[in-house]
């Protein structure tokens, strides 16, 4: 198995590095950014150059200025709707690329990772709802910021030429201000993290709760829930709350200190123009341009804020995207299709859950494990699942069942197969007389995990869609261990259907279900302590000599 992970230091820089084929587009959006500068500069200017030109009554100059002014206008109201268009193009493009990866990440990600330290109402914020607001935050918001400040940028050097006096005096407190926005929005990339955090943990709770609604009720644990669910909320509203406090004071220095700067400027322009060093034009054209760079600095605040959640949300996204992943599926072998000698396995901050294990699965064989709960049979699962992938059909203990309907859950198995094959696997899983009594018949659509159906139903249909996929090597993963005794022995008739011809790995705690298996493994601490036939084995223990699959044969009540 091949796993890779990446540095998440700058993920927010890794959100354009790693969409290089977006940077045209994106670099056309800087540019017209750019020519916004360019264009209401210049139309200021001449705005200016108009005045002077009518206070000393020189009527042709004057109409030349004004119409390049208008020009200008107009030349920026067309880049604004080009600005607007890319920008939707390239970010909706962008970020439909973005969930895309989010999405094969969680598919192809080690399922024991994802399991060990994500929450799945957490995955669900983080790739749907902290994607569109990212997604929302450089579409909407970063594009008008980036135009705002070439704006400034542009407007100050023509400020500087206009007046290098008048422009000290105006931009005196800007250097200040900008420090004490900075000093104040530090704790704000923190707060905005911790708070979707929160939000994540919340909707893990409300998701479990609502998923496991009877269990609530029945324990009388609405209380509970209630009690951890708000624990959450509080804590996502306290960051909030902080990030908020900070964004008020942000913008209370920001009104200040623009107060201060426009009262600077009528000022020390009327002296500069009582002293004949500038002209009543030049002061209208600084007065104009001023009124960009005061719009970019009102918006520093946000402009922060904005950014601070962006690198909060780029974080989470990219914690979603490293998670270690399965980059290529080893192919089955074609005798042994599992053999392990000596193995050890532990997850990443635990002991080992499997030790020196030595096992093999040969072709046309079916291999039991049997072992109490912790003894290491679901892990061995779990390591064949991630070696094999889709060489394997599975039958787990929970019947996994998708949003669609019956036809496309069984399909799943073999997209291609027709609907007659999909008949078949039903009838083979004995539910085809359940199905076709239904309107809808295979095209019903199933509730959520397959709600509609009685576990037996679910888990028949999860054998039909086994049956349909037609792999050589077979997975049950306690296939009837929440079943009642009537099920079990329905399903373990279409059990034999699905394993007739097929290999197979059953791991079972049931003694009932793997008592027709050609070899036993018997597990315990994640170490084989017993190995051999069923018959060879309960012999030994009849003999007098015990072990483990004996006296589990004794304590269940079952023979040979």
């Amino acid at each position: 198995m091949t796993f890779f992970t990446k540095s998440s230091k700058v993920p927010f820089a890794r959100i354009f590095l790693d969409n290089k084929r977006y940077w045209p587009g994106l670099f056309l959006m800087v540019l017209l950014a750019l020519l916004a500068g360019v264009f209401k500069t210049r139309a200021a200017t001449l705005w200016g150059e108009a005045v002077d030109f009518g206070v000393s009554e020189l009527i042709s100059p004057m109409m030349f200025a004004a119409v390049g002014m208008l020009i200008f206008i107009a030349l920026d109201g067309a880049r604004t709707a080009l600005h607007y268009t890319v920008i939707g193009q390239v970010t909706e493009r962008m970020f439909r690329d973005i969930r895309m990866s989010i999405f094969r990440a969680l598919s192809l990600a080690d399922s024991a990772v994802v399991e060990k330290h994500m929450r799945s109402g957490d995955i669900a914020l983080r790739a749907c709802e902290d994607t569109e607001q990212l997604c929302e935050t450089l579409a909407g918001r970063f594009g008008h910021y980036i135009r705002l400040v070439f704006q400034a940028i542009f407007a100050i050097v023509a400020c500087v030429m206009l007046s290098w006096r008048l422009s000290i005096a105006y931009f005196l407190l800007l250097p200040i201000s900008l420090w004490l926005l900075a000093v104040v929005s530090k704790p704000l990339q923190r707060l905005q993290k911790e708070a979707r955090g929160g939000s994540g943990r919340s909707a893990d709770i409300a998701s479990s709760a609502l998923s496991g609604v009877s269990a609530v009720k029945i324990f009388g644990l609405e209380k509970e829930m209630d009690r951890r669910f708000a624990i959450h909320v509080d804590e996502t509203y306290d960051r909030a709350a902080k990030a908020g406090r900070i964004g008020m004071g942000m913008t209370t220095i920001k009104y200040v200190v623009s107060v201060l700067q426009t009262l600077v400027l009528f000022i020390v322009g009327a002296w500069l123009v009582s002293m004949e060093l500038i002209s009543i034009g030049a002061v209208m054209a600084f007065v104009a341009l001023a009124v960009y760079v005061t719009e970019a600095f009102g918006l520093v605040d946000a402009m922060i804020f904005q950014v601070k959640s962006a690198f909060a949300l780029s974080s989470r996204i990219y914690e979603v995207l490293d998670l270690p992943q399965q980059l290529e599926t080893t192919l089955l072998p074609e005798v042994d299709y599992v053999n392990f000698e000596k193995l050890n396995f532990a997850y990443d901050d635990g002991e080992n859950v499997l030790n020196d294990l030595t096992m093999r699965v040969q072709k046309g064989q079916k291999v039991a494990l049997v072992g109490a709960s912790g003894s290491g049979k679901s892990t061995v699962i779990k390591i064949i699942c991630n070696m094999y992938g889709s060489e394997l059909a599975l039958v787990s203990q929970e019947a996994h069942l998708f949003e669609g309907s019956i036809l496309d859950n069984v399909r799943y198995g073999r997209m291609s197969a027709t609907d007659d094959e999909v008949i078949s696997a039903l009838k083979a899983a004995d539910l085809w007389d359940y199905v076709s009594s239904l309107p809808d018949g295979m095209n019903t659509r199933l509730g959520e995990f397959g709600s509609k159906l009685s576990g037996g139903q679910r888990q028949r249909l999860s054998i039909a869609r086994a049956l349909i996929k037609d792999a050589k090597l077979v997975l049950l993963d306690e296939p009837t261990s929440a079943l009642d005794s009537e099920s079990e022995r329905e399903i373990q008739t279409a059990l034999n259907v699905l394993l007739e011809g097929r290999s197979a790995l059953i791991v079972a705690h049931r003694l009932s279900t793997v008592q027709q298996a050609d070899y036993i493994y018997c597990l315990e601490n994640g170490t084989v302590v017993e190995e051999g036939t069923p018959a060879d084995l309960y012999a030994k223990g009849e003999a007098g000599k015990g072990g483990y699959y004996y006296e589990m044969c004794k304590m269940q009540g079952v023979g040979v």
